[in-house]
């Protein structure tokens, strides 16, 4: 993970993942932090930091200092991620299983598994894109 600086912008940038963050000018320093296998990045706006779909698990990363702050294990690879706009649940698409799950952060505990059906050749439908409705849970 990589911290670039522009004026009033930093950009992160993660594998082919590159995100704009507004930032104060004067707090920008660079920061490195490796992160391998990753699937997907996501920016929780209710706690201002990012979430990385990493292997099996999603890390939760704090960019103004550039540390993993918590790592939830999902026992299987999230391809997708969504973060609830209160900043409480996580919804994870488990793509090999055919499941989007969803966790409550506050506990790190799956609370709900949502199966995706098959296709008319019954092969099981995945996630290709998500995210979380606001106000929704």
């Amino acid at each position: 993970m990589h911290f670039f600086a522009n004026a009033a912008c930093r950009l992160l940038c993660l594998a082919a993942y590159c995100v704009p963050l507004l930032v104060q000018p004067s707090r920008f320093s660079a920061q490195t932090l490796t992160l391998s296998d990753i699937h997907h990045v996501i920016w929780d706006p209710s706690r201002s930091r990012l979430l990385v779909s990493a292997g099996c698990s999603v890390l939760f990363i704090n960019p103004e200092a550039g540390l993993i702050n918590h790592r939830l294990t999902l026992g299987a690879v999230a391809d997708k991620i969504a973060v609830s706009g209160d900043g409480r649940f996580l919804y994870a698409a488990v793509n090999a299983r055919g499941v989007v799950a969803r966790f409550q952060l506050e506990s790190d505990t799956e609370d709900l598994e949502i199966a995706l059906g098959t296709d008319s050749a019954g092969l099981a439908l995945v996630a290709t894109s998500m995210v979380a409705l606001p106000n929704r849970f």
